[in-house]
């Protein structure tokens, strides 16, 4: 098990994710146009998105997650009215991950670009091998040769659903940096819609 520093990429917010392992950590590459979404509302899409629109993520327990400094730097945005809560550093813009709008389902999606600026050990040896990729159907460009598996796997799944459920039972959800006692979100979040929205799509960065 292994502590990742967590860092935007100005340095205001740092963090740390507490005893990462590959048994606790689910490494995905995700390539829904959501996530590509947000990466182009931040101005991170060169930064962030693989070459066919692919977001890696490490799925953690909140409770491992812990910020140092700059934690009033944390913002939040939703790209559909019941769609997760996507924090990012308002400093520089830096994506840091996801989470669900109801805190009692107990996970986050870390974004790489948060960790990759710490300086800490590999992500390869902290968390080991991508597990999934998903959501492949909105990939773009040139997606012949591609990897596209595995998705969605029972075991992933069963495993993912067990911690969830150990968070509920427990009452760990409570341990979370990103929300209140109360359960509301450490920052209010921004609801990208419309035409905002519209201009995220792939397609339409493509384009313009």
């Amino acid at each position: 098990m292994k502590d990742v520093p967590i860092r935007c990429e100005c340095g205001k917010v740092r963090g740390v994710v507490r005893g990462m392992a590959p048994a606790n950590t689910n490494r995905a590459i995700c390539y829904c146009d959501d996530c590509q979404a947000f990466a182009h509302y931040l101005g991170q899409a060169d930064e962030v998105l693989d070459q066919h629109g692919g977001t890696e993520v490490l799925q953690v327990a909140p409770g491992s997650v812990e910020f140092t400094d700059g934690a009033g730097h944390l913002a939040c945005l939703q790209l559909t009215e019941n769609g997760p809560y996507r924090w990012y550093a308002d400093c520089c813009g830096t994506p840091i991950g996801n989470t669900p709008a109801n805190w009692r389902i107990s996970f986050v999606g870390l974004l790489r670009r948060c960790l990759d600026a710490g300086g800490g050990p590999s992500l390869e040896s902290a968390a080991g091998p991508v597990k999934m990729r998903i959501f492949t159907e909105f990939a773009t460009g040139d997606t012949a040769t591609m990897t596209k598996g595995p998705g969605f796997t029972p075991g992933g799944m069963f495993r993912f659903g067990l911690s969830i459920l150990g968070g509920m039972l427990t009452g760990r959800y409570r341990n979370t940096p990103f929300f209140e006692g109360n359960g509301q979100p450490v920052a209010a979040p921004y609801c990208v819609a419309g035409e905002e929205r519209a201009k995220l799509a792939p397609y339409a960065q493509a384009d313009g």
